[in-house]
């Protein structure tokens, strides 16, 4: 089950915003909008079909998934609406289980693991619905419930978060986005404090970006790769320093990327950052991987389909710890809800189980 993204691109040069008419506004009701289940996704063109069980697609209790277990998957668009309703993945039972809908719809939220109040879960901020979000929620895996926090100081979309400790808090940074305009603005979120603390910006305004923690010189802090910047695709990249709260360029990708996705993995016994996918002209399906201690980019093997728009989260799927990339839209800017895993002992893509409905832009995090 595909959905045409609203406002769908005439042509893939457009920049991507515009391409999917979101900047006009999309639906959203103050429901979550349930997708029909599907049993099978189609990939993009000349793709092949995914595999799986036949479980594939099925939607079960969110009792029957371990509370700790599997990316989570909220909100996102689908090609008619701002989403608000989440789902789990559950590798050893090959499906996607139905989880506590957000409070409040959204697409292009920065989102990613915290730990509030000893409690483990997601923390989603910002995005879009029908307009701006600075809303916040954290998703309590072991309740199963969301829970509102400080909202976003700053209100902007197509923002991206990645976890960092700061002053020995581990919180979320909050990455770039846009206005209107694209933004360098960076902002980050204190667990024990409940609150947002600006703190350094990037060096190149950038929104659509993918960002990822990341260690450099024995300093964990957080990659941020591609994106746009004034409408333009980058290939650059930068490092955030907690320690000196700096922003630093890094060595640029091999490809100019916008709309991408970025998560952790360790490749070829590097521990890295793998990006994923997006749009510069035409959609891709290549990946590249950052190696931290040569300061370099690896083309490594490209995904089975075109997409933009995909999140992309840390999962570990029969004992190999890999990437799920989830959803997006393909060329024909078709919002999608298949989802691939990169395994990087084998170098190699694989279909995972396909969500129950499509969706793009969603807040994903492990």
């Amino acid at each position: 089950m595909t959905r045409r993204l609203a406002g769908a691109m005439a042509s893939v040069v457009i920049a991507v915003a515009v391409a999917l008419g979101l900047g006009g506004g999309c639906s959203t009701t103050s429901k979550s909008k349930t997708p029909t289940p599907v049993s099978s996704q189609s990939g993009g063109t000349g793709s092949p079909q995914p595999t799986g069980t036949a479980t594939s697609g099925v939607t079960v209790s969110p009792t029957s998934i371990p509370a700790g277990s599997g990316p989570l998957v909220a909100g996102g668009y689908d090609g008619s609406f701002a989403l608000s309703d989440a789902s789990r993945f559950d590798a050893g039972g090959w499906i996607w289980a139905t989880a506590s809908p957000m409070p409040v719809a959204r697409l292009e939220g920065a989102t990613t693991r915290v730990t509030i109040g000893g409690a483990i879960g997601v923390l989603t901020a910002g995005g879009w619905n029908t307009n701006f979000v600075s809303t916040a929620y954290f998703f309590d895996r072991a309740a199963g419930t969301w829970n509102s926090v400080a909202p976003l100081p700053m209100l902007r979309r197509s923002l991206a978060g990645a976890q960092v400790t700061i002053a020995g808090v581990a919180g979320m940074l909050a990455v770039g986005g846009s206005t209107g305009v694209d933004v360098a603005r960076c902002d980050f979120y204190d667990p024990v404090s409940n609150a947002w603390t600006q703190v350094a910006s990037l060096g190149t305004a950038r929104a659509w970006l993918g960002v990822a923690p990341v260690t450099v010189s024995g300093i964990t802090g957080v990659l941020a790769a591609g994106g746009q910047s004034s409408g333009a695709p980058l290939a650059t990249a930068e490092f955030y320093d907690p320690i000196a709260n700096t922003w630093t360029p890094v060595a640029p990708m091999g490809t100019a990327r916008r709309a991408v996705s970025a998560a952790p993995v360790i490749f070829l016994g590097v521990s890295g950052v793998l990006v994923v996918g997006g749009n510069n002209g035409s959609v891709l399906s290549s990946a590249e991987f950052y190696n931290p201690a040569a300061n370099s980019w690896t083309t490594v093997a490209a995904m089975p389909a075109e997409r933009f728009a995909t999140g992309a989260a840390s999962a570990t799927i029969g004992g190999v710890a890999g990437v799920l990339v989830v959803g997006g839209g393909n060329s024909g800017g078709t919002a999608q809800s298949s989802t691939m895993f990169f395994d990087p002992t084998t170098n190699a893509w694989s279909w995972a189980a396909p969500l129950s409905g499509p969706r793009a832009y969603a807040c994903v995090s492990d």
